[in-house]
Parts: structure tokens; C-alpha cells; sequence
């Protein structure tokens, strides 16, 4: 491994230890709700950018550019399909929400802490969650696989 790629790998992990350091100093800093729609949208942009940080890190081992190692290049599928796809997942999304609140399977904890979150929150911070949990989350999970 040369020296280049050693100390970029070394950078992304110093970057995410400051981002979990961030993550402890926001939490106390701004007296967020334990259970607010605020409190998890910062877990969850900051848990997306640690992962996005350990991908960034892992693929840099790789001799490969990041862009390519990580598959940021321009995607093959055209407007259309893109749109098509995303409603049927919001369609398919809707259908499996349906399925285990139907069930009862629907009351685990990880679940009740999302209703409880968003039950009582103000139009912005649910966008803020949405924002966090749609985009960052998934963005960040798509970067993490790719990246080993």
C-alpha cells in the first residue's frame, strides 16, 4: 500500500471519530428530547456519515480511484425508469406498513421509538427526519457496501 492511500484511509477515520465526537457534544449542547423527532434525525444523519466516513476509508485501501471503487459514476437507468421505481417502492413501502400494523408485528421498539419520534413533531423537524432517515440514511448505507 503506498503512502497516499494509507493517510487518506487514515483521514476518513480520524474525520469519523470528530464526527461521533460532534455527535456527543450536539446532543448535550442542544437539550434535545431523548424520544423528538430532532434527537433522531441527528442519530441519524450522524450514524449516516459515520458509515459514509468508513466506506470513504475502506476504499481508499483500494488502488482503484474512490469514485470508481465507490461506483459514483453516472447510472445507467434514464429519468423514466428512475421515477417509475420510485413509486412502486413508495407503493411497496406503503403495502409492507400496512401488512404489520395489520399483523401486530409492527411493535417492536425500534418501530415505536420511530412513532413516538414523529408523532408530535413540528412540520420542519419532520422534514429534518425525512430528510435524515430517506436520504441520509440510505445514501450512506448504499456508500458503506460499496466502499468494501
Amino acid at each position: 500500500m503506498d503512502r497516499q492511500r494509507g493517510l487518506r484511509a487514515a483521514a476518513f477515520v480520524v474525520a469519523a471519530a470528530v464526527v461521533v465526537s460532534l455527535w456527543n457534544l450536539a446532543h448535550g449542547a442542544l437539550h434535545l428530547a431523548p424520544d423528538g423527532a430532532e434527537a433522531l434525525a441527528l442519530d441519524a444523519l450522524a450514524t449516516a456519515a459515520l458509515f459514509a466516513l468508513l466506506a470513504g476509508g475502506g476504499a481508499s485501501l483500494s488502488r482503484q480511484p474512490l469514485a470508481v471503487r465507490l461506483g459514483l459514476r453516472r447510472g445507467r437507468l434514464d429519468k423514466r425508469t428512475i421515477a417509475i421505481t420510485t413509486l412502486g417502492l413508495l407503493g411497496l413501502s406503503h403495502a409492507m406498513d400496512a401488512l404489520l400494523t395489520l399483523s401486530g408485528v409492527g411493535e417492536s421498539a425500534s418501530l415505536e421509538r420511530f412513532d413516538t419520534a414523529l408523532a408530535g413533531a413540528t412540520p420542519g423537524a419532520l422534514a429534518l427526519a425525512l430528510a435524515a432517515l430517506a436520504v441520509g440514511s440510505a445514501s450512506a448505507e448504499e456508500l458503506f457496501f460499496r466502499g468494501f
